[in-house]
């Protein structure tokens, strides 16, 4: 496989993850957790706390999804090789 087919290739990969699905998750998810906190707690952050706590939720939850989307694409460079590996040792066995 040429470099240009493979980098084609990780490109479709990338895309297999719709991330404007997984912003909208992170936001419901950091909204909700401010919810409870207050229904747990029986209070009511005012907003400027409240929008703090949010951004301060997403972003931990970024920073594991960055961490996951790298090690996506280091699992898929590692499936790759593998194959690309397979298939040149049964085209060299193959020959003879």
């Amino acid at each position: 496989m040429n470099a240009r087919s493979f980098e084609g290739h990780i490109a479709n990969i990338k895309l297999a993850v719709d991330f404007k699905v997984v912003a909208d998750f992170v936001e419901k998810l950091a909204l909700i957790e401010v919810a409870k906190y207050e229904g747990a707690h029986g209070v009511t952050l005012d907003e400027s706390a409240r929008e703090a706590a949010t951004e301060a939720a997403k972003a931990s939850m970024w920073s594991i999804i960055d961490s996951l989307r790298e090690q996506r694409m280091e699992i898929w460079q590692k499936l790759f090789d593998v194959a690309d590996s397979a298939y040149k040792e049964h085209i060299k066995q193959s020959a003879g």
